[in-house]
């Protein structure tokens, strides 16, 4: 079956959309190919009109650009060929990307990146006759590949080296060496193969969501023991962080925040024992993890201390830094350190990034600072997205809290039409949405609410008649942090915050 390549205009579109990502790449990494370029000399008036058009290209139709190019629109047999050629110039300069300057996580990413253009560097020198040129840069290849554990750079090595043994310079002991170092390292790659197909079938379907992660433990439980145990035979840094991700899977579905904690706590003293190499383990990202699980756990003390120590490392104003301060808000607020969930606030909102952070984080935020606001009073100048668009497809998480927003502030105004309009949304989201036994809690707070809503005349009624439904609410279990967001605030701390409200608008 072959691939639709779309009709002529759209090729047009896709060709001078990729000359544009490919000088936006090459000049954000400090390559341009322009005018002003060192390399101006390799190309034609045409090449660098065509690399200018290309750079300002928006939405302009073929014919627009040849005649700029040539003054007719009769040329587009001529101007694919100049497409083509100056496509090929731009990628071949990707290779002079520094490979160190670039932002690429995981860190491991990095050093293969290094080796394969090594690799290139060294076939080609191969390629043109000069095996003694070759053999003298193969070293420095094989350490850096040997203290990252790539198996399979090693392999392209040490089989090139076998080759040249036996053409040139014979020595048996080298050759044998070769050959014995060959036959150990074949051996891990087909651990380590292994590893990857046991990874990527239960990673196949733990994308698939939520549920998937909850149907399926059991299998996952297995696949990770699994990789537990070709770690430990093969030592490969690899094998251990996809046995680590698993792990972090299966006590997602699980939802044991006190058995996240052990497990990280385990990953920290491998890590400290110089067992797990430092480009293969994220300390920001496992430190991360760490202060959720003790939010998960309810371990808000020992969570705010340790939030607090990784807000200091963190890049402020990265992206990472807003998830985690997401956290840390959390964190302060259950434990009702409310002078510190201001000044999150405030450092999120004041932050000049913020701006540019992707619009779901924005919308987080903005859903914080209301809840924030109706517990609390506390007000800052920030101007709110007044419509939202990411956080009404979170059903379960953000958009929960939405709608109990709107249901507390027409409980707040005491709007009897407000709050049969809320009552009707609340009631056909529970039946929609809060289906399963991990719905509890949310189930239990929303129907709480519509009592509310009934009794808000009377806040000492709607107190004894919620009686019931509060004990339900203590009792249910809070949800594996795979299946639900945090709750801003806790619902039974929220629950009382209500009915204070109620009790003193009169």
């Amino acid at each position: 079956m072959g691939i639709n390549s779309g009709s002529n205009a759209e090729r047009s579109y896709l060709a001078m959309e990729e000359l544009k990502r490919l000088i936006d790449i090459l000049e954000n990494h400090n390559i341009a190919v322009g005018p002003n370029s060192e390399l101006v000399s390799e190309l034609t008036s045409l090449d660098v009109r065509l690399y200018q058009l290309a750079k300002d290209y928006n939405t302009e139709l073929e014919e627009e650009v040849i005649k700029q190019l040539y003054g007719t629109n009769t040329k587009a047999s001529a101007f694919r060929m100049l497409k083509s050629r100056l496509k090929r110039k731009l990628f071949n300069q990707v290779l002079f990307i520094d490979i160190q300057n670039l932002s690429v996580s995981p860190e491991f990413r990095k050093a293969e990146l290094e080796c394969q253009k090594d690799l290139y560097i060294i076939n080609t020198l191969r390629a043109i006759g000069d095996e003694k040129l070759a053999q003298l840069n193969l070293q420095k290849v094989l350490t850096l590949a040997q203290d990252m554990q790539f198996t399979k750079v090693q392999i392209d090595i040490y089989e090139t080296l076998r080759l040249l043994y036996a053409a040139d310079g014979y020595s048996r002991r080298k050759f044998s060496e070769c050959t014995d170092k060959l036959d150990e390292l074949y051996n891990l790659r087909n651990i380590e193969e292994k590893a990857d197909r046991i990874f990527y079938n239960i990673r196949f379907i733990l994308k698939l969501g939520v549920e998937e992660n909850k149907k399926y433990q059991i299998e996952l439980l297995d696949a990770k023991e699994q990789l537990h145990a070709l770690w430990q035979e093969s030592g490969l840094n690899s094998i251990f962080r996809r046995y680590h991700r698993l792990t972090l899977f299966y006590l997602e579905g699980k939802g044991n925040a006190g058995e996240l904690i052990d497990f990280l706590q385990y990953t920290f003293k491998l890590y400290e024992q110089g067992k797990i190499h430092k480009a293969y383990y994220s300390i920001t990202f496992n430190k991360f993890m760490l202060v959720y699980a003790y939010l998960k756990n309810q371990d808000y003390t020992t969570g705010l201390a340790e939030a607090e120590k990784l807000a200091q490392v963190m890049e402020t104003g990265s992206r990472n830094w807003f998830a985690h301060l997401e956290n840390y808000f959390l964190l302060a607020v259950h434990d009702k350190d409310y002078k510190k969930a201001e000044a999150l606030l405030l450092e999120v909102f004041e932050n000049k990034y913020f701006q540019d952070n992707n619009l779901f984080s924005q919308e987080r935020w903005s859903m914080y600072y209301q809840v924030y606001h109706f517990i609390s009073g506390f007000t800052i100048p920030v101007k709110l997205i007044k419509k939202l668009q990411v956080v009404p497809q979170d059903k379960k998480g953000f958009n929960l809290w939405r709608l109990i927003l709107d249901f507390m502030l027409a409980l707040q105004d005491k709007d009897p039409e407000a709050i049969g309009r809320e009552t009707e949304r609340v009631k056909k989201f529970m039946a929609k949405y809060l289906v399963n036994k991990e719905d509890a809690r949310s189930k239990y707070f929303l129907k709480l609410l519509l009592l509310a809503g009934r009794e808000y005349d009377n806040a000492q009624t709607c107190r004894k008649k919620g009686t019931y439904l509060f004990e339900k609410l203590k009792e249910a279990p809070i949800p594996g942090y795979a299946y639900a967001e945090t709750e801003i605030v806790p619902y039974e701390d929220l629950w009382e915050i209500i009915l204070q409200k109620l009790d003193a608008v009169k």
